[in-house]
Parts: structure tokens; sequence; C-alpha cells
């Protein structure tokens, strides 16, 4: 399941969507458990027959155990807030570094985390998230 769901992720084309908003929120899940998704408000790029529109979306990753950001707020802004790339791996170089320090709880280790990176357009930054899912969601115009 953690090769689809990464799979699926990296076939949606987010470069120059822009990344307007993040946020961190707290979710109970049925059984009772509080898990943290983050969600980024993005103005995603979508193309249709020959023309280009920005379209708002929230990408939310589901159930986080880590987020790691350095973010230039300012390069962010001198580059209009496009997204450079995004990608999910099911293993990273980063897993051992979020799992160093951790105490015994459900999220001490990376295991069953995917890795997913947003990296903006340069200086912008990049913003790292350990999450079990991810969804992609259209709002409505108003």
């Amino acid at each position: 399941m953690p090769c689809q769901i990464c799979e699926s992720f990296n076939g949606i084309e987010l470069h120059d969507s822009k990344l307007v908003s993040l946020r961190l929120r707290r979710e109970q899940t049925r059984n009772g458990a509080d898990i943290d998704n983050v969600e980024l408000s993005l103005k995603l790029l979508r193309h249709s027959r020959g023309t280009s529109e920005y379209v708002d979306a929230v990408l939310i990753f589901k159930d986080c155990g880590a987020l790691r950001m350095d973010l230039d707020l300012i390069g962010k802004q001198l580059c209009a807030d496009d997204i450079a790339s995004a990608l999910c791996q099911s293993v990273s170089a980063m897993d051992a570094t979020i799992a160093e320090g951790r105490s015994a709880s459900r999220h001490n280790d990376a295991v069953g985390f995917l890795h997913y990176t947003i990296t903006l357009i340069p200086p912008g930054g990049e913003v790292h998230i350990f999450a079990r899912d991810n969804e992609l969601a259209l709002v409505p115009p108003q």
C-alpha cells in the first residue's frame, strides 16, 4: 500500500502551483485516537485544452509523525510562492534522523510513515512531512 500511495502522490503535477499557507490540525479518529494533520493551501495549476488556470486546493497529509521546514519566506514571495517539485518516498535518509531521541510511543520511529518533500523554487526552501497518507481536495469556488 505505501508504494501505491507514493505512486499516486508522485503523479500529481505540483510544479508552478503556489503554496499559499500551511497549518497543523488535530483530528480525532473513529476509535478516539488523536492524530495531527498538515494542510497545505494551494493555488493548483491546472492545464486543460491548451489553457492554464489556478484553482484553490488543499493538500492534506494525514496522521503525521514529524514536520521539518526550512523556508525562506522572502525567497518564497520573490518566487511568487511557486512549488518546484513534490516527492513521496517510502524510505528516505531522514528516517533515522526523525527516529532519534524519541521516547516510546506510536510515533517512536519512522515505520509506516511516508516521507513527503515539497520543494519551493529556490531560495524558497523545503517542507518535509512524515505522514501515513495524503489527500488532494479542490476547494469549490465561492
